[in-house]
Order: C-alpha cells, then sequence, then structure tokens
C-alpha cells in the first residue's frame, strides 16, 4: 500500500476513534444527567407526598373542627343583614360622644338640645315613634289612678 493510502486510512480510523469518544463522553454527560434527574424526581415525589399529606391531615382536621362547631353552636339559619343608614350611625356617633361628655360634666344646655335632637332622629331612622306616648300606646288622658295602677304592673303584663 502506498503511504497515501495508508495516512488515509490512519486518518479515518484516527476520526472514527474521534468520534467514539465524543460519542463516549456525551453518554457518559447523558448518564450523569439522567442520574441527576432521577435524584431530583424522588426528591420531588417526596415531597408532593409529604405535601398530599400534610394536606389530608388539614381536611381531616379542619372536617373534624366544623363538627364540633355544629354540635356546640346552634344554627340560626339564614342570617339577613342588618341594614343602618347613615342618620342612625351619625346620629349614634353623636350620643356616644355626648355620653362621654355627660360622663366628665354636666351637660350645656346647646347639648343637651342636641341630644334630645339626635335621639329622635336616631329613632326616626329606626322607623320608631318620638313620643313615649307614640312608644307606650297610652291614651293622652288618664286618671292619677290609671297611671299608678299601670306602673306598680310587672313589665310582662304592661306589654
Amino acid at each position: 500500500m502506498s503511504k497515501n493510502s495508508q495516512k488515509s486510512q490512519n486518518d479515518s480510523s484516527n476520526v472514527q476513534s474521534i468520534d467514539s469518544i465524543a460519542l463516549a463522553m456525551k453518554e457518559a454527560l447523558l448518564k450523569d444527567e439522567i442520574k441527576q434527574l432521577q435524584a431530583h424526581n424522588i426528591g420531588l415525589s417526596q415531597t408532593i407526598d409529604k405535601l398530599l399529606k400534610q394536606l389530608e391531615e388539614k381536611t381531616s382536621e379542619i372536617r373534624h373542627l366544623q363538627d364540633m362547631l355544629m354540635k356546640t353552636v346552634p344554627v340560626i339559619g339564614d342570617i339577613t343583614p342588618i341594614i343602618v343608614s347613615d342618620e342612625e350611625v351619625i346620629a349614634e356617633y353623636q350620643l356616644k360622644a355626648l355620653k362621654s361628655a355627660a360622663m366628665m360634666r354636666d351637660l350645656t344646655l346647646d347639648e343637651v338640645k342636641r341630644f334630645d335632637l339626635l335621639v329622635k332622629n336616631k329613632r326616626l331612622a329606626q322607623g320608631n315613634a318620638t313620643t313615649i306616648e307614640a312608644q307606650k300606646g297610652l291614651p293622652k288622658n288618664l286618671s292619677k289612678d290609671e297611671l299608678i295602677q299601670i306602673a306598680s304592673k310587672p313589665k310582662k303584663e304592661i306589654e
């Protein structure tokens, strides 16, 4: 054989050996990556299992607490929201302010008038009567004896 053909054979065998070495290196790298991914996958599986177990425990605990709550607290039924008007809220707030002032000192005449007006406005906002007679449903012309008799009755009998 000639030197050229021998050289080309050596070159092709060198290329094949380089290719086989490169292929072997790629396979080794892929095997390492596969091992890392498998280890990562195992870790993720363990984490998922742990979280699922915790979720099951918490769900069980929630059911237990709901059962305890149902047994101890009576169910009222559908609760309708109480609608409070702005006028009523303002009157309530101002009445509280007047109450705290009255705890510290005597109210001025102006404050007493404000108190009376606020009480009437609050009662009107609630749909209640603004006078004592209208609230109690007492007749206007009662004798002293009748008034004493009403006052001496227990509260349950009056209602």
